[in-house]
């Protein structure tokens, strides 16, 4: 949430309840998430940017990004 600003638990227990379904998502149907991730993180406001991260993350199954893999080769140009 808006960091310094005091929220009504109401609205605490609504963004804890969001990022946990945004959680199960992210686990079970990543691909889901990369579909439409461009229009979920553009309907999102700029001061939730942990859910807006948590989309971002989605990656397909079985394709693991670029950090991950074992064969990583890094070239650094400047």
């Amino acid at each position: 949430m808006v960091p310094g600003q005091k929220v009504a638990p109401s609205l605490q227990s609504f963004y804890t309840a969001v990022m946990r379904i945004l959680l199960v998502i992210l686990k079970d149907y990543p691909q889901f998430l990369c579909d439409f991730h461009f229009n979920f993180v553009n309907s999102l406001p700029d001061h939730t940017i942990q859910l807006k991260n948590m989309i971002l993350a989605a990656f397909q199954i079985g394709r693991a990004p670029s950090e991950l893999q074992s064969h990583l080769n890094l070239v650094c140009r400047l």
